[in-house]
């Protein structure tokens, strides 16, 4: 078997090598390594962060380690390439999940104006019809594309196909094509290599916290006392700092909290990394493919369903080495979960669109932009113009009310009294009275003339406000 090492700024042939050795991986969810030895001592170490093509299959060379007549790489997956945090940028309604991948391949890598880290080489085309679903953005709105493309795959069946072409690399974002099987372990076509149980579980939560009693001692300084609370964790889920009847089992994790934090919140967070894993790998004589869906009866009697989620291939070996069972799933990923996942669009079902705004909720942001885009889901109004206001029995929940600007009737008006002085009164002019320093008597129903005070114009009623998109989601 031959290895052609290509470098990382041109895509270019450096060496073209014999393998001695290899346990590779050749397709996982996972960022799994990979290992192959070749012919020669000489390569460089500083082809460190170029690619190798062996095997049909495309790597990330991560080390490079020279020896006598020989050189060790470490690899891994292509698409730890692209783990470099974007900023997420929804794209135009419509857009496919692929051509979201392409645009991000493109600005992000291929078109880039630094030629360091500009990857010219690259043809990207994007062939899926899957409905875009945004990637999941930290505090400050940055995403990782290698995560996004790993839950892309997962989640929703995208999957990109590297190939070699000269001195380019094309890459295709695609729908992966999947099968089904029946395993017999021991049929002379699969052997099972390994079936483990693993459970990660805390079932009880002691917090720690100092607490500001607003005393102070005699220099000064606030006295605090530390509260002590047991939480417990129920089968059904619920967290209470009372014991409950269907106590979950596990172990007791004791945490200290700082005292602006919240002693509850701390201790769901340690009960929300609990998950439970089983898995299987086994051995087959033909290559299955990722996700693909199997029902392996093993020796026991007992029957295991799963997907495949990793795909390896050993030096010695003419089979296929698969790795399989059921996630990783974590005490938070289920409440995410019982809120509503979308799989969106066909893919299979993940949970990292969990839809946790339900119909009635509320959206908030700064972000321009449909929330159906910006989230992936559900039909949205904006409200637009007013102030929310909690909810009372002159103004339910879900309708509209008060003014923007509002202008004085005479009964709103504040109550005046006004005292004037007859002795400076002078009135001149005005019907048949005449005129005198005082009080005049007034014939033939006239009375003086009178002028209106201030314009009538509405008082504005907008305080000092930030301004953000509401919305509201209806469907």
């Amino acid at each position: 078997m031959q290895a052609y090492i290509k470098t990382a700024a041109a895509f270019r042939t450096a060496y073209d090598r014999k393998v001695l050795d290899y346990e590779i991986t050749l397709e996982s969810l996972e960022s799994l390594p990979s290992t192959v030895t070749l012919l020669g001592g000489d390569i460089p170490r500083e082809l460190a962060g170029g690619w190798l093509w062996m095997a049909d299959s495309l790597f990330l060379i991560a080390e490079v380690s020279p020896g006598e007549g020989m050189t060790t790489l470490q690899m891994q997956s292509p698409l730890d390439a692209f783990s470099r945090p974007r900023i997420y940028e929804p794209p135009a309604e419509g857009t496919t999940m692929g051509a979201f991948v392409i645009r991000e391949l493109a600005d992000g890598w291929r078109d880039l104006t630094d030629t360091v880290y500009a990857l010219p080489y690259l043809e990207l085309e994007a062939e899926d019809s899957i409905p875009f679903v945004p990637p999941t953005v930290d505090d400050q709105g940055f995403y990782v594309l290698s995560t996004y493309l790993r839950t892309a795959r997962r989640d929703h069946g995208l999957e990109l196909r590297f190939v070699p072409d000269g001195d380019s690399l094309r890459i295709t974002a695609r729908a992966a094509v999947t099968g089904s099987h029946t395993l017999i372990a021991g049929d002379g076509h699969t052997e099972l290599a390994s079936n483990t149980f693993s459970r990660t579980a805390v079932a009880k939560v002691t917090t720690v916290q100092p607490v500001d009693t607003g005393e102070v001692d005699e220099e000064g300084q606030k006295i605090f006392r530390t509260d002590v609370t047991d939480w417990y964790l129920s089968l059904d889920g619920s967290v209470s700092s009372q014991e409950p009847a269907g106590r979950a089992s596990g172990s007791w994790s004791v945490v200290t909290v700082a005292a602006k934090n919240d002693a509850e919140e701390a201790a769901r967070s340690v009960f929300g990394k609990n998950s439970e894993t089983h898995k299987v790998e086994f051995w087959t004589d033909f290559r299955p493919g990722l996700l693909d869906d199997f029902r392996l009866r093993l020796p026991s009697g007992a029957a295991f369903e799963g997907q495949v989620q990793a795909v390896r291939k050993i030096r010695g070996d003419r089979r296929w080495l698969c790795q399989a069972g059921t996630w990783p799933v974590t005490l938070t990923d289920k409440v995410r979960k019982s809120s509503g996942g979308s799989s969106g669009g066909g893919g299979r079902s993940g949970g990292s669109s969990a839809q946790i705004y339900a119909i009635g909720d509320i959206f908030i942001t700064t972000r321009a932009g449909d929330p159906a885009q910006l989230l992936g889901y559900g039909a949205w109004t904006r409200i637009e113009g007013c102030y929310l206001y909690c909810a009372d029995t002159q103004i339910p929940a879900g309708t509209h009310g008060g003014e923007s600007s509002h202008a004085l009737t005479a009964e709103e008006l504040p109550s005046t009294v006004q005292v004037v002085d007859p002795t400076e009164l002078y009135i001149t002019g005005i019907g048949s009275g005449s005129a005198h320093n005082g009080v005049a008597s007034w014939q033939g129903g006239q009375s003086p003339a009178t002028a209106p005070l201030g314009s009538g114009t509405p008082i504005p009623l907008k305080p000092r406000c930030f301004a953000t998109y509401v919305w509201l989601r209806k469907a």
